[in-house]
This record gives C-alpha cells, sequence and structure tokens, in this order.
C-alpha cells in the first residue's frame, strides 16, 4: 500500500507545476528575480491576504513611490533587474512593517507557486530544504536548459491556426520535464519540505497584468487647443495620444 504522505506530496508537486503553467498569460513573472513586490499590487492577493482598509492604503502608497522604476524595469527586464533588486531591499523592511507575520508567510508561498519547482532555488527555500551545493548546481543546470527551451519555443515559428495551442502544449511539456528532473534529485525530506513552503493552493490564473501608474506629463511647450493638463485633470476619463514627427 502507497504511503498517504507520499500520495499527498505528488498531488501538491503537480499542482505546482500545473498553476505554474496556468498562469503564464499573465505579467512575465519569470523575468523578475523576485516577484514579491509585484505581487503586493494583484487584487487577488489582496483578497487572499484579507488585507485591511489601512494596510490597502499603505500599500498603495508604498507601490506608487516606486512605479516609474519598476515600470521601466518591466519594459526592459534587462537592464531592469539589478534597480528592482535594490527596489526590493529598500522596501523589504517597510512591507515587513505593513503585513502581519502570517501575511508574509502566505506571500511568500503565492511567489513560491507563481515561480514553479525553480522556486528552490531561491536563497530562502533552498537554506529551508537544506539544498547541497551539487544539488544547487544540478537544479540550475535543469533551470537553464528548459529556459533556453522555452525561449526557443517562444520565438519559434509555428505555421497553422492551431500555433498557439501548440505552442502551449510544448511550453506545459518542457514544465513537467523540468518538474519531474528537479524531484529525481531531492530527497523525500526535501520534497515534504515543499509542501509547507508552498502552502495552500492559490489560483494563479486570478492573477491579471501588473499596472503602474503613469508617469506626469512634463510641464513646458506649447499646448495646441487646450490649456495646459496634468494626471490628476485628466483622472477617469479616456486619453488618445497622437505624435507628430516633423521633418
Amino acid at each position: 500500500m502507497m504511503n498517504p504522505g507520499r500520495i499527498t506530496l505528488v498531488v501538491f508537486l503537480s499542482l505546482l507545476v500545473y498553476s505554474n503553467v496556468q498562469g503564464q498569460n499573465v505579467t512575465n513573472y519569470a523575468q523578475i528575480p523576485n516577484p514579491f513586490l509585484f505581487l503586493l499590487r494583484e487584487p487577488a492577493v489582496h483578497q487572499d491576504l484579507q488585507l485591511s482598509p489601512k494596510q490597502r492604503g499603505e500599500l498603495i502608497l508604498l507601490n506608487e513611490k516606486y512605479d516609474g522604476v519598476l515600470l521601466a524595469a518591466r519594459n526592459s527586464p534587462q537592464k531592469g533587474q539589478q534597480r528592482v533588486a535594490q527596489v526590493f531591499a529598500e522596501t523589504r523592511d517597510a512591507v515587513k512593517s505593513l503585513l502581519t507575520a502570517e501575511q508574509q508567510t502566505r506571500l511568500r508561498q503565492i511567489g513560491y507557486r507563481l515561480k514553479g519547482m525553480p522556486f528552490v532555488l531561491l536563497p530562502d527555500a533552498a537554506m529551508e530544504m537544506e539544498l547541497s551545493d551539487e544539488q544547487k548546481q544540478q537544479i540550475q543546470q535543469i533551470v537553464d536548459e528548459t529556459a533556453k527551451k522555452l525561449d526557443d519555443l517562444n520565438t519559434g515559428t509555428y505555421p497553422g491556426p492551431d500555433a498557439y495551442a501548440k505552442i502551449q502544449a510544448d511550453s506545459q511539456r518542457l514544465q513537467r520535464e523540468q518538474q519531474k528532473n528537479i524531484s529525481a534529485l531531492l530527497e523525500d525530506q526535501q520534497k515534504q519540505t515543499i509542501v509547507a513552503l508552498i502552502g495552500k493552493p492559490f489560483d494563479l490564473a486570478s492573477l491579471g497584468r501588473v499596472a503602474f501608474r503613469a508617469p506626469e506629463i512634463a510641464p513646458g511647450g506649447t499646448w495646441i487647443n487646450s490649456e495646459a493638463l496634468n494626471l490628476t485633470k485628466l483622472r477617469g476619463k479616456v486619453v488618445a495620444l497622437h505624435f507628430f514627427a516633423f521633418g
């Protein structure tokens, strides 16, 4: 007879991979070294954490403080990774003082689920699981190889009306292979630790695209057919931007 604990472990690991695949159509968190500050912008996460009105208000102010920086990093992930890391370091203490210990734990669990099995390489998770240096190197190799295959998949050409479905199917297959290969490197106790680290289920499909406050319109210049406007005056309105080029 199979150990009930082992059955639970297999189910949790399967859900982890499945959830990660289902969340691929939202903001590309895979390119963000630490997704937790971005997750704090998600209404579904607010609801799961059961934030109080006071917490929501303080969180909005914290997010707005770094809107411009994070927006630039999102549009240029390669150059922005270092700046995102700096923002995370600067706001880490603020987030800790804003959220309860239970909310902080749950936020980490959602973040781990979002990143899928590669989350085991994050420093906190690797320490909890007591990964050896050899395990870390082997897992990193698997993650790098999978990332390369996914990149080739997304930049390849798939003719026909079923191209998107084909890409999704191949992507899910690669994710499952990655999970299987990483799991094969882990001891039973380490796998049990994963169950505790990812916590209860979270519907990653409920996540949307991360939104940022638009940068303020640069003052000065000559306005045609209108007084000078700013975002405060335009709030709540649909705005069409038309750029002219002369020369």
